[in-house]
């Protein structure tokens, strides 16, 4: 196939692309009975993306058979780079995609996230103890150990009920204004303060670092009389 055959691809790829773009979700759709257009210009956009690959690679063996540079790969270089922007290599779901979730920038924000909760992890994962009272955190779960037997709270022992684990920077959000929280709201007055939240069959434990290094632990905030206690670092 000649060049220009392939730039006529990628001009026909170029015009399905825009044409059927998420951002055309919300303008006039064209007089055809369909169950979801979401859906169809989803598939449409696999389509051009399909062929903008075809016509990069034919581009690419004319260049190296002929060593003459084709202006056209520059066109599809673009248009590759706008497909990842907008996830369609990255996503096998119409939902995801319509929503800009697959993308490349909602993979990097994914990513940012992840270091953050990292950067977090190492300031409070670890044994922390208050009197006869003794925390684990470990990413994933919380061990608490009295008299008693210790309890490990995990994914897998939490069972079928909604459960999660994760460390992230506190927000006024965290104290479910909760009048028993007053008191330490002003430790949300020089952010970021990292915490730590373990929600597992009905209970919520939320640790709050303090400026001191030491944690404030509250047991279910979002009921009316919490259990709150101070924790240090066990060496």
């Amino acid at each position: 196939m000649s060049n220009s055959k392939a730039l006529y691809l990628l001009l026909a790829a170029l015009l399905l692309a825009v044409l059927t773009s998420r951002w055309m979700l919300d303008g006039p759709k064209p007089p055809i009975d369909v169950a979801s257009f979401e859906a169809l210009y989803f598939d449409l956009q696999w389509i051009a993306f399909v062929v903008t690959v075809g016509a990069l690679w034919v581009l690419m063996t004319n260049w190296r058979s002929s060593r003459q540079f084709p202006r056209p790969v520059i066109l599809a270089a673009t248009m590759l780079i706008y497909f990842m922007a907008t996830g369609i290599p990255l996503t096998e779901k119409s939902s995801d995609w319509a929503q800009g979730s697959g993308g490349v920038a909602s993979l990097l924000g994914t990513s940012q996230i992840h270091g953050i909760a990292q950067e977090i992890e190492s300031h409070l994962a670890g044994a922390w103890k208050s009197g006869a009272r003794r925390y684990t955190i470990r990413r994933d779960a919380l061990t608490i150990e009295t008299s008693a037997k210790p309890e490990t709270l995990s994914p897998l022992t939490c069972g079928s009920e909604p459960a999660y684990f994760r460390f992230r920077y506190a927000t006024e959000d965290i104290f479910y204004n909760n009048p028993a929280a007053e008191p330490y709201y002003t430790l949300l007055a020089k952010p970021p303060v990292p915490m730590f939240e373990a929600a597992c069959r009905g209970r919520l434990y939320t640790f709050v670092l303090r400026p001191d290094d030491t944690l404030v632990v509250f047991h279910n905030l979002h009921e009316r009389d919490p259990v709150i206690e101070i924790l240090t670092r066990v060496p």
